[in-house]
């Protein structure tokens, strides 16, 4: 939030859209959906005002970028449960609660999965890498030091996935890069149907060429 008006603008804009949809089926006979995408972070669900949820479909909540190039130390981007190594993390579960308890409908929320990774060099070894203060981000790959979900998938080093936190990452013994592989999207995908949400999405699908992720969502939906 930039500026005190913002929340009540952004639900007189989302209104506005909504209202010139219902115009426009009424003329068409067609059905016209509205959706937003609402950020994940810890503040972030105070820029908006719950009447925000009158007047949209559906409202993707972004599950990544928890931590990146900004963080000293390393981190899952993605989690979905906070990490028994730092219990006070970020999570998708957190965020999607802060929407809930701002007065979303579950079956308004999407759940946004990342096809890209974030990554650190210099990590040292303790604890595989986890919570370690490292040297310095990755270097840029794909915009920044992120990584496409494919690249990661082919990257040499020890893979470990941690089912309690919902959490997957590679260390190499000097990098280390933490994204969401099938694994952690089948448990997301538990997720959505035992909280009654409306589905997933994925950012973005370039990083995913051989739509692995895609089809690990439709599959832990059905």
């Amino acid at each position: 939030m930039v500026h005190a008006d913002d929340p009540a603008n952004f639900t007189l804009l989302a209104a506005e859209f909504r209202r010139q949809m219902d115009a426009l089926s009424r003329e068409t006979g067609q059905d016209y959906v509205l959706s937003v995408s609402l950020p994940g972070g810890p503040d972030h669900a105070e820029a908006y005002e719950p009447e925000v949820f009158d007047h949209v479909d559906f409202a993707t909540v972004q599950g990544y970028d928890f931590s990146g190039p900004w963080s000293t130390h390393t981190a899952h981007h993605s989690n979905l449960y906070a990490p028994d190594f730092d219990p006070r993390a970020n999570s998708v579960d957190q965020a999607v609660r802060r929407y809930l308890d701002l007065g979303a409908d579950p079956g308004q929320l999407v759940m946004g999965v990342p096809a890209f990774g974030r990554g650190w060099q210099g990590v040292p070894a303790e604890d595989d890498g986890r919570g370690q203060r490292a040297e310095r981000a990755a270097d840029d790959d794909y915009d920044g030091p992120t990584r496409p979900f494919d690249q990661l998938e082919e990257m040499d080093g020890r893979r470990f996935l941690d089912e309690e936190s919902g959490a997957y990452w590679v260390y190499d013994g000097d990098e280390w890069w933490t994204y969401d592989n099938t694994e952690v999207i089948e448990l997301k995908g538990d997720y959505v149907r035992e909280h009654g949400l409306a589905g997933m999405m994925v950012w973005n699908l370039d990083m995913d060429p051989d739509g692995a992720l895609v089809r690990a969502m439709r599959e832990s939906l059905d």
